[in-house]
C-alpha cells in the first residue's frame, strides 16, 4: 500500500474518532470522550488539544488545561493559541497573551486584538486597551472604531473621541452615531447613517437599526427600513432577522415581517417582468 494512501487511511480513522468523541460527549459519557480527545491531541488532530484544555479548564485544572493548550499552540492550532490566551490573560500574565495574540492575528484571527483589548480595559490597562483596539481598526475591525471612541470619552478625551467619531463614519462604522441619531429621534439621519455603512461594505449598523425599530411598540418605522432595505438589494438581512424573532417572545415584530414580505411580493408579481 503506498504511502499516501496510508495517510488517508490515517486521517479517516481521526476523523471517525472525532465523530465518536462528539457522540459519547452527547450521551453523557464524557470519560471515554476524553479519552479519546486526548488519543486525538497526541496526534496533533486540529482542535483537539484545545478540546482537552478546555475540559480540564472546565474542571478547575488550569495547570493541566495550560500544558495541553501550549501543546497545540506550539504546533499552530489557533483554537489552542486563543485557549491559552484567555487562561494566561485571567491569571494575569498580559505580556505573554500579548505575545500569542500577535501569532494569532499573524495566521488570520484579527478578532484576538479585540479580544485582547477588552481583557486590558477590565483590568484597568486603558493605554493597553486603547493600543489593542487600535490594532483591530487598523486590521479591519472598523466595529471597534466604537470601542476606541468610548474608552477615550470616558477618560475625558473628547476631541481625539470625536476625531475618531468622524474617521468612524468615514470608514463605514456608523453604529455610533446611527444609534444617537435614532435615540434623539432623527431616523431620516439614522437610515442614512446605516445605508452608509452599506456602501462601504459592512451591513452590521443596518442590522441593528433594523433589529431596534422592529421591536418597538410601534414597528412602523422597522417596517419601512425593511422595505428601503430589500429595494437596496439586501433582502437577506431582513430574512436572516425575521428568523430570530419567535412567535412568544417578539408576536409583533413577526406581524411586521409578514407584512413587508407580502407587500414586497405584491409589487414583484405587479412588476412587468415579473
Amino acid at each position: 500500500m503506498h504511502w499516501s494512501q496510508n495517510k488517508c487511511l490515517q486521517t479517516l480513522d481521526l476523523l471517525f474518532k472525532e465523530k465518536e468523541a462528539r457522540s459519547l460527549q452527547e450521551l453523557g459519557e464524557q470519560e471515554r470522550a476524553e479519552a479519546i480527545w486526548e488519543e486525538l491531541a497526541e496526534a496533533r488532530f486540529p482542535g483537539a488539544c484545545a478540546s482537552v484544555g478546555d475540559r480540564h479548564k472546565e474542571a478547575g485544572r488550569r495547570t493541566e488545561a495550560e500544558q495541553w493548550y501550549r501543546k497545540g499552540a506550539d504546533s499552530g492550532d489557533p483554537d489552542a493559541m486563543q485557549g491559552l490566551v484567555f487562561l494566561l490573560a485571567e491569571d494575569g500574565l498580559l505580556e505573554e497573551a500579548t505575545e500569542w495574540t500577535e501569532r494569532i492575528a499573524d495566521v488570520g484571527d484579527i478578532y484576538a486584538y479585540s479580544r485582547l483589548a477588552y481583557r486590558f480595559e477590565e483590568v484597568g490597562d486603558v493605554s493597553r486597551a486603547k493600543e489593542y483596539f487600535r490594532k483591530a481598526v487598523d486590521a479591519g475591525l472598523i466595529d471597534c472604531y466604537t470601542d476606541l471612541i468610548r474608552v477615550h470619552w470616558n477618560e475625558g478625551d473628547q476631541d481625539t473621541a470625536q476625531c475618531l467619531y468622524s474617521k468612524a463614519v468615514q470608514s463605514g462604522e456608523t453604529s455610533g452615531p446611527m444609534m444617537k441619531a435614532e435615540r434623539a429621534g432623527e431616523h431620516a439621519t439614522a437610515d442614512e447613517l446605516a445605508f452608509t455603512a452599506v456602501d462601504h461594505g459592512t451591513v452590521q449598523p443596518l442590522r441593528q437599526l433594523l433589529w431596534h425599530r422592529l421591536q418597538q411598540p410601534d414597528t412602523t418605522l422597522g417596517e419601512t427600513l425593511a422595505r428601503k432595505a430589500i429595494d437596496a438589494g439586501e433582502a437577506f438581512i431582513v430574512h436572516g432577522l425575521a428568523k430570530l424573532f419567535s412567535p412568544s417572545e417578539h408576536p409583533q415584530s413577526l406581524k411586521a415581517m409578514q407584512r413587508v414580505f407580502e407587500s414586497a411580493d405584491e409589487i414583484g408579481s405587479s412588476h412587468p417582468d415579473a
